[in-house]
């Protein structure tokens, strides 16, 4: 029908094209371009128009326009803290005082709704042509808006011009965008530009009337201001420009984007519109009516863009009102590719699910390890490069008895070990060589003479023993019978002995690795930043004379564990609030509820403070140094050294791929529309721009030296991992520190150094005033042993407590002050530390101020050398943080440091914006949000949890035994064999004679030496 109709229609043109037209009024001058119109700047040609002057039109808007007339549920933009509405009374036509449209903004209402005017035209079919606009900027000192000409389809296919005046006229600025971009300001003109330059045509100022246009051809997106070019976009190397036919739109609007329109406004704010002349093409006009208009219009002249005197529009069929929508494949589905994916999904899900239950890790077979002296009772502490994950117990202090045994494998024969049972394990000998190997089999008494065949007992054919691990031979039928004989299946006895005895010391080797393995898991540190770190604590040794506060003497300690854990769920609750309800954290945010207010004041404080980082650091610290404090073995420090880095880059560069992999698929395209909804900025993640820039940001993080921020916490979902160069760097302090410590006999002299230490690290604003004061808490629990001190004297005890609590809540008073108060005292403590560009204290210099959150505070130290002293001490606070719920949640603590940001911006974000455009009461939405996204997390850590322990922890450990341990000896290919078993056939066919046994058995010697 749309085909016909165009027939008729150019009929209808070559008829009237056929008159004489010099009586033709300017009004009807549109009717008579047949031939189109076309731009002489620019030779480009158009079939279709629409042209008004808004003040020629009586006050009556043309049927080429409509109002539109909207209320948006949620709006996209990571500042856009209001949503835009349309109504038709802030669209005024020509009153008494004005001579065009007129387009209002109102201010907002509480729920941060923004109701604007806006113009649309009827037509949707839209697809390349020129637009040309005469408007006026929104009024100075009205509040931040914009002025909009724009071609949109979605939010990816568009094109615009905002003129906006923002809240300080000084900052306004006309921005040129395409395809969704962010408002960045150097895809604009600042206003001062425009005033002091004559691409304005003539006019004093932008903020009168002023001529902006868009070129839009299938190749090229160039943007004018006035006469002057200001933005070009072209289609190449690889760089996309918008290319579907869309609605032209002229609307006045704020949602309040710090970035752009600022806002949004505080009373009425009008923006004006003169007129607007639209020449394109029509996505409707087929190929057949191409060619027909260009054979028609060859040698007839178009009419001229540039000819002001157009009046009217083209007119169009009732199918041009309707959105475009994409032709449907007609290939049709590609069933073999979706049956081929389908197969294959199916079988990995299958060989995987298999694989799972044949492993059965949840199984653990006991009596073997029991068997193999393995089964332990400790347990690593948590983000240990080889724990499992499961809380069953503590590390040692070296105070209690072992519980169960691993036999100690010695490289010195005559050792053996004693328990305190009397039990007594003789070693395993190891052995590299054949003179060594003649040592071992003397020392253990286990010699392996040569063995003969004919005293060997039958047995089908030449295994391995699954009991002792030897090589056991077939006996066959004597050679004098005419039989086969055992000399053929295996020629070479005397290699057969040593491969014996070198399979004896192999497993005395494995022996080794795996003590020394299980020896690596008892000591092993672990950071905050690996699962925001921590361990568990030693038992109480019973001479602590405990039993004077009522501390039981044989019990094991699980409170560090769920000091670290219950941190780690407040931390996550702070990135939850600073997400969805910025009020209850950040003063002066805008509240859905006033008892946000309250909340910030007082719960808040306590539980959702920042301070809570603290504890990390000073724990971590403790399980960095406490092996070498108690045995000053360099070897405990050497280990930290190499497995440190691993243990934390490999998991977080796991998980940052991951979270890019996500981001870049669309995870977290409902987080950009939060905003509108929260009311917080907080939130913010931006794809990687290509793959080299995330293997830089990785290794920046690794080498950063704090206090910068690595640059990854913006491509990353919360900028947890700031505190990554932290822990990475603090521990080579904390490592040569506790050397240094070691060595300084002299109490006085020890803590004297400690305190300078401190002292300077809290005025240069360092981290390391809370690793020192670790480090110090861990020296007096182990060379000085001041708990059981402590607990053998009350007054000391309640004292030290006493101290320690006040230590807390000096810690929480200075927040909870400023929420009452102006005065803030991080602000007066930050502002006398040293500015590192100039020298001069902060307070004199633009950087001064409230420190940014990756900037240490008094405090914050106060706070969390208190806390950790009182869970140290106190018995009370130990069983409160030794609670089943605590200890189940700690060794997942990494896993969920990593990802908990990524549920909260995915799912979490998602799940907001829905429920808040069915209209539900917010309180409510956040209730579901909380649980859903803590019940995925918890779904999610079984699954996470060993892949993490996998890559960090087991990883580290093979990284320390390759740097360690001497690798096994080389041997050939078909060691204990001689070559000649395979490639001389007939040779070993006819039966090796005496001289040719003799030679394998000295080729063997020398294989198995060298």
């Amino acid at each position: 029908m749309a085909s016909s109709y165009f027939r008729s229609y150019i009929i209808s043109l070559l008829v009237i094209s056929s008159l004489d037209l010099h009586g033709v009024s300017a009004a009807d001058e549109t009717t008579s371009c047949s031939c189109g119109y076309y731009d002489s700047s620019t030779q480009n040609l158009f079939t279709e128009s629409i042209i008004i002057y808004f003040n020629e039109t009586d006050g009556i808007l043309p049927d080429d326009f409509v109002v539109d007339s909207f209320k948006h549920k949620f709006e996209k933009g990571w500042n856009s803290k209001y949503r835009q509405g349309v109504d038709l009374a802030n669209v005024q036509l020509q009153n008494a005082t004005n001579s065009s449209l007129e387009l209002y903004v109102s201010p907002s209402t509480p729920d941060h709704l923004v109701i604007g005017g806006g113009i649309r035209t009827t037509r949707r079919d839209i697809q390349y042509g020129t637009f040309r606009s005469l408007l006026r900027s929104p009024r100075q000192w009205a509040g931040g808006s914009a002025l909009s000409m724009r071609l949109g389809y979605n939010e990816t296919e568009s094109m615009e011009i905002n003129m906006q005046n923002a809240n300080n006229p000084a900052d306004a600025w006309i921005s040129t965008l395409m395809r969704g971009e962010f408002p960045e300001r150097d895809l604009g003109v600042n206003y001062s530009i425009l005033s002091n330059s004559s691409m304005v045509n003539g006019t004093a100022s932008p903020w009168n009337f002023t001529e902006v246009r868009i070129d839009w051809t299938e190749e090229e997106v160039r943007y004018f201001i006035g006469t002057n070019l200001t933005r070009s976009g072209k289609r190449k190397g690889g760089k996309k420009i918008p290319e579907t036919p869309a609605p032209f739109y002229l609307r006045h609007w704020s949602t309040g984007d710090t970035y752009s329109t600022e806002g949004p406004p505080t009373e009425r704010s009008v923006a004006s519109v003169g007129w607007t002349r639209l020449f394109f093409n029509s996505s409707l006009m087929t190929v057949e009516e191409h060619e027909n208009f260009d054979a028609r219009c060859i040698n007839t002249k178009a009419c001229s863009i540039a000819d002001t005197t157009l009046r009217g529009s083209s007119p169009y069929h009732v199918q041009a009102t309707q959105k475009w929508k994409k032709p449907r494949d007609s290939r049709g589905k590609r069933w073999a590719a979706i049956l081929l994916c389908v197969i294959s999904i199916s079988l990995s899900t299958f060989l995987l699910l298999h694989a799972l239950v044949k492993r059965a890790p949840w199984r653990k077979n006991t009596s073997q390890n029991i068997a193999h002296g393995t089964a332990q009772t400790e347990t690593p502490a948590v983000g240990d490069a080889s724990s499992n994950g499961s809380p069953q117990g503590s590390l040692s202090s070296g105070h209690e008895k072992p519980t169960s045994r691993t036999p100690y494998i010695s490289s010195n024969p005559s050792s053996s070990t004693v328990y305190d049972n009397g039990d007594t394990i003789t070693p395993l000998p190891r052995c590299h060589s054949e003179a060594e190997l003649t040592a071992c089999q003397e020392s253990s008494g286990a010699s392996t003479p040569a063995p003969s065949y004919k005293s060997r007992p039958a047995s089908a054919g030449a295994t391995w023993s699954q009991h002792d691990g030897t090589l056991a031979t077939s006996a066959t039928k004597d050679r004098n019978s005419g039989s086969t004989t055992e000399d053929e299946m295996f020629p070479f006895p005397d290699a057969l002995a040593k491969l014996n005895a070198i399979k004896e010391c192999e497993t005395s080797k494995e022996l080794v690795v795996k003590e020394t393995e299980v020896e690596s898991k008892r000591s092993s540190a672990v950071t905050v930043s690996e699962a925001t770190s921590a361990a568990f604590e030693s038992r109480p040794h019973p001479a602590d004379k405990s039993i004077a506060i009522g501390l039981p003497a044989e019990r094991r300690v699980d409170y560090l564990a769920g000091l670290v854990a219950l941190a780690t769920l407040l931390v996550t609750a702070i990135h939850f609030g600073l997400t969805f309800v910025p009020a209850l954290l950040i003063p002066g945010a805008e509240t859905h509820y006033a008892s946000e207010n309250w909340g910030r004041k007082i719960p808040a404080v306590l539980l959702l403070n920042f301070a809570w980082v603290g504890p990390f650091f000073t724990t971590s610290t403790r399980f960095l140094v406490v092996n070498y404090l108690k045995n000053g073995n360099l070897g405990n420090i050497a280990e930290k050294a190499v497995r440190r880095t691993p243990r934390l880059m490999i998991p977080v560069a796991a998980v940052a791929l991951l979270e890019y992999f996500l981001i870049d698929v669309g995870v977290t395209k409902w987080l950009e529309y939060l905003p509108s909804i929260s009311w917080s900025t907080w939130p913010y993640v931006v794809n990687y721009k290509n793959f080299g820039h995330y293997v830089s940001e990785v290794i920046e993080v690794a080498y950063l030296i704090p206090n910068a921020a690595p640059q990854i916490i913006l491509n990353y979902c919360t900028g947890v991992l700031w505190t990554i160069p932290v822990q990475l760097q603090g521990s080579w302090l904390v490592l040569l520190g506790v050397v240094v410590i070691r060595e300084i006999k002299t109490p006085w002299k020890r803590f004297g150094y400690y305190a300078f230490c401190v002292v300077n690290h809290w005025y240069a604003q360092s981290w390391g005033s809370f690793l020192w004061m670790g480090l110090l808490l861990a020296d007096l629990d182990v060379t000085y042993k001041y708990k059981p001190w402590l607990h053998a004297r009350p007054v000391a005890y309640w004292l030290f407590l006493a101290v320690s609590f006040s230590l807390v809540l000096s810690g929480m008073a200075v927040d909870l002050i400023a929420q009452f108060r102006t005065t803030n005292f991080s602000v007066l403590e930050s502002d006398i530390h040293p500015d590192t560009a100039t020298g001069l204290p902060l307070g004199d210099t633009p950087n001064g101020g409230y420190p940014p959150y990756y900037i240490p505070r008094l405090n914050g130290l106060f706070f969390a050398v208190g806390l950790q002293a009182m869970v140290e001490v106190s018995p009370l606070v130990q069983r409160a943080l030794s609670c089943k719920a605590l200890i189940v949640i700690f060794p997942h603590i990494l896993t969920i440091y990593l990802i908990h940001g990524l549920i909260f911006w995915s799912l979490g974000a998602w799940i907001c914006v829905h429920l808040a455009a069915l209209g539900l009461a917010y309180w409510l939405n956040l209730v579901i949000v909380a649980i859903s996204c803590y019940a995925v997390m918890g779904l999610l850590l079984p699954v996470l949890t060993p892949v993490i322990e996998t890559l960090g922890g087991n990883i580290a450990l093979q990284i320390w035994q390759w740097a360690t341990e001497e690798p096994a000896p080389r041997r050939r290919t078909f060691y204990p064999y001689e070559k000649n078993l395979i490639l001389d056939e007939k040779k070993m066919g006819d039966g090796a004679d005496q001289d040719t046994e003799k030679n394998a058995a000295s080729n063997d010697g020398k294989t198995f030496e060298s």
